[in-house]
């Protein structure tokens, strides 16, 4: 196997145990058995995309006749930047389901993919710094979104006041750390791998 069959099969290992985690996280949460379906939806794609690359075609041969003859594969870096993105969108419809940004166990898995991105040899323009903004943006809305409603009781608005620019700061804190850790663990994976 030369490099670039290495990188696929790493690609696959990482997606495997991508789905594996998804898969046992949504067993093990309550009320989510209607997530099933979906993901099991996006596990074929996400698989099947990382099929029809080149590498994939070269090592799938019956006999004299190439898988190439049927379609055009395409490169490994495309089809990585499609699966982060189909991942990095799928586990922010995930995080709308299981609660938002600071709720949702599936957070942290958001945040790894730029990591990843770079564990897999990707170019910094425009696949890891595409993933992180997809990710920051993803972990953004979900958070925004997220937000516990207001009161309901009027009497409760006045002494809730300092409380919600309280919450608010704190969300804006939880925002800030959250990215600038995002932007420390790329920037050392990204430096380590040059």
């Amino acid at each position: 196997m030369d490099g670039t069959q290495n990188l696929t099969l790493a690609a696959f290992v990482m997606q495997g145990f991508f789905l594996v985690i998804l898969r046992v996280s949504v067993n093990l949460l309550p009320a989510t058995y209607h997530l099933l379906r979906p993901m099991t939806l996006f596990s074929v794609m996400s698989l099947g995309l990382l099929v029809f690359t080149e590498d994939m075609f070269q090592l799938v041969k019956i006999g004299s006749f190439e898988m190439t003859a049927l379609m055009t594969p395409m490169g490994l870096s495309l089809a990585l930047f499609l699966l982060v993105a189909g991942n990095t969108l799928f586990l922010t419809y995930l995080l709308f389901e299981t609660g938002g940004s600071r709720k949702s166990p599936f957070t942290s898995l958001l945040l790894v993919l730029p990591v990843l991105t770079i564990l897999l040899k990707e170019p910094l323009y425009p696949q890891v710094l595409g993933s992180m903004a997809l990710v920051i943006l993803a972990f953004s809305v979900c958070l925004i979104l997220s937000r516990e409603p207001e009161s309901a009781f009027p009497e409760d608005q006045g002494t809730d006041d300092r409380d919600s620019q309280l919450e608010r700061r704190e969300l804006w804190v939880f925002w800030g750390v959250t990215v600038a850790s995002l932007l420390l663990i790329t920037t050392v994976a990204g430096l380590t791998q040059l």
